[in-house]
């Protein structure tokens, strides 16, 4: 199993080493805005840094995805059935690629977005009191509303401490188990439409979108039937693991129709 793991961990690597290229010189050049305090080149910058981060765990998911469709369609990526391996353990090994993936390039980018508002803050005390009103809704989002609603923002006495490491650590777990979530889904699509139509690429694509479509609607409207909390990271946890506990699923169902059907 770990030699199936650090084999997809090597074909999958050149995304990750683009990704973080990329960032990294984002990064340095929103660190010299800052020092040069450029109100241009600042939010440009940090704009463009925090499209990398959500544009960069999309890339990372299609090339996973990729991957995954040419091992099922090409005699070369085929080969990897014909190891010692079962469906189960080949599947196990790329999901453990991608939630490890997901956990490092989820990591690096909280860290990140974390230093750089804290950079900002500090090189501009006025922005602090802007994130705190910005966040305050997730204190207690019926609470704030009705404030405003009823005051304006003048006298708003409540708010998210940003030094607050709860929030951050909720926020990268349901960032974790939904992109997760959504890679099984992809997975799960891309098989079933090989089985539906195996000899017609165009058709089995538009299967697997719609497949891909209906299972990311389920799960994204069991999600909206959870008890809304004012406790936002109870909240952000109860979506995590429905998330999570979809992926599961998904694997499950997933192993079932390989081994039925690409076992050698």
């Amino acid at each position: 199993m770990k030699w199936l793991l650090y084999y997809e961990l090597r074909k999958t690597r050149q995304a990750r080493i683009v990704l973080f290229a990329v960032s990294a010189v984002l990064q340095a050049i929103y660190c010299i805005s800052l020092l040069a305090k450029d109100r241009v080149a600042i939010p440009m910058s940090g704009s463009l840094l925090f499209i990398a981060a959500a544009g960069g765990t999309l890339y990372l998911g299609m090339d996973s995805l990729l991957t995954f469709h040419r091992d099922l369609r090409t005699d070369q990526g085929y080969m990897v059935f014909m190891t010692p391996y079962n469906c189960w353990q080949i599947l196990g090994a790329k999901f453990l690629q991608n939630t490890i993936s997901l956990m490092l390039t989820g990591a690096v980018y909280v860290g990140v977005i974390y230093l750089d508002v804290v950079m900002l803050m500090n090189t501009y005390q006025g922005i602090h009191d802007g994130w705190t009103l910005a966040t305050s809704f997730l204190n207690d989002p019926d609470a704030y509303l009705n404030f405003l609603t009823e005051q304006g923002f003048k006298g708003l006495g409540f708010s998210i401490d940003f030094r607050d490491g709860t929030l951050i650590i909720c926020a990268y777990v349901v960032y974790v188990c939904t992109w997760l979530s959504f890679i099984s889904m992809a997975y799960l699509s891309d098989v079933i439409s090989i089985f539906l139509v195996p000899s017609k690429p165009r058709i089995s694509a538009f299967i697997a979108f719609g497949v891909f479509i209906l299972l990311s609607y389920i799960v994204l409207w069991l999600q909206t039937l959870l008890p809304a909390l004012s406790h936002y990271q109870t909240s952000l946890l109860m979506a995590s693991a429905l998330a999570l506990g979809s992926a599961i699923v998904m694997y499950v169902v997933t192993a079932v129709l390989m081994e039925w059907k690409l076992s050698v």
